[in-house]
């Protein structure tokens, strides 16, 4: 309930943010709020059946405080073709009508929610018109050089809350403060799993923005850089998330290529990275296999190792079958917005 508060409390501040003409400040608290990921309204006394992030509630709240301002949100400057999003919305919300009576299916989720058709079809249409929203609040901004380096440092900035919430959890202060900075999760376990703050996505693509708009937007301070892909690191370790780890090795992978392709980076150097990455992981190894995060690798590779790909993924792989009949009846409409979020999971 407290987190419930907070997010109508920075809905209100961001309100009158725009009231004031300080649009971009209420956009950067959006994107602040955008990896502490919360469903405020379901996990609320006020269970009525809405998954609404707290992002999401700011983002509704500073469009609402756009819209009495007369701003101008033409999202046609971004694309002439956005607006066949609201097409997509209205035939998503007509198709998951016609099927509802499919009965119940995986909405998705940390709590893994089984909602009615209907609460499907009502979170689902809400998802899509906050995008629209989101994108028409952006639309003003998208010339503005110096407000995209701000969003990217904002974003970033967020991983500072993340690692000290991390923090406090692993010294026992969790409950400092009633408890807001607690961290989802348990340690000092096998299968180690933790959320962040309040449930936060903590996801490899979240580690990976991070690590892009910190060589982006503001290398030119390489100290703040740095800390931040550090930072980074250290996150990916404590809640022990396996895809953070599995998504920043790829994001170098990719790196190196494309600076191999633009001639920035030799191949004898890519050689010596090689060798030097690959010996490191020979020499710890044994060090490396005590630590949790590796702990958790070590069923993906023996899948790997049997030939069961999909299996290493740590995916629902069970929830294939469902997902490619589905395809295979529905190949054009699916099913709208009834069961996006089995099918997208």
């Amino acid at each position: 309930m407290k987190v419930f508060i907070i997010s109508i409390l920075l809905s209100l501040y961001a309100f009158y943010l725009v009231l004031i003409n300080n649009d971009k400040k209420a956009i950067f608290l959006i994107i602040f709020s955008i990896p502490i990921f919360y469903y405020p309204l379901e996990n609320s006394k006020l269970h009525i059946g809405i998954n609404i992030g707290m992002s999401g509630m700011i983002i509704l709240a500073t469009w609402l405080a756009m819209k009495f301002k007369g701003r101008n949100t033409n999202w046609k400057n971004l694309s002439p073709n956005f607006p066949y999003l609201y097409y997509l919305l209205l035939a998503g919300i007509i198709l998951g009508l016609v099927y509802q009576d499919f009965g119940l299916e995986y909405m998705g989720g940390r709590y893994f929610n089984i909602l009615s058709p209907m609460q499907q079809i009502l979170n689902n249409s809400i998802f899509i018109l906050l995008v629209i929203l989101f994108l028409k609040i952006l639309s003003p901004f998208q010339y503005d050089i110096h407000f995209l380096e701000t969003s990217a440092r904002i974003f970033s900035y967020s991983i500072f809350l993340q690692v000290f919430s991390q923090f406090l959890k692993i010294i026992g202060y969790e409950d400092i403060l009633f408890g807001l900075l607690s961290s989802g999760g348990v340690y000092n376990s096998w299968d180690v799993r933790n959320f962040g703050l309040w449930g936060g996505f903590g996801l490899g693509v979240y580690v990976v923005l991070i690590i892009s708009f910190s060589l982006l937007y503001y290398y030119n301070n390489k100290k703040v850089s740095l800390l931040c892909i550090l930072l980074v690191l250290i996150y990916s370790f404590v809640t022990n998330q396996r895809q953070t780890i599995a998504f920043i090795i790829l994001f170098f992978i990719l790196f190196i290529l494309i600076n191999m392709i633009r001639n920035k980076l030799s191949i004898s150097h890519f050689l010596l990275l090689f060798v030097l990455s690959t010996s490191v992981l020979f020499i710890w190894k044994p060090a490396l296999s005590k630590i949790s995060i590796f702990r958790r690798f070590a069923p993906a590779i023996e899948s790997i190792n049997d030939g069961l790909i999909l299996e290493a993924s740590g995916r629902n792989v069970k929830a294939l079958p469902f997902v490619i009949a589905d395809l295979k009846n529905y190949p054009l409409t699916g099913r709208g917005l009834l069961n996006l979020g089995n099918t997208a999971y």
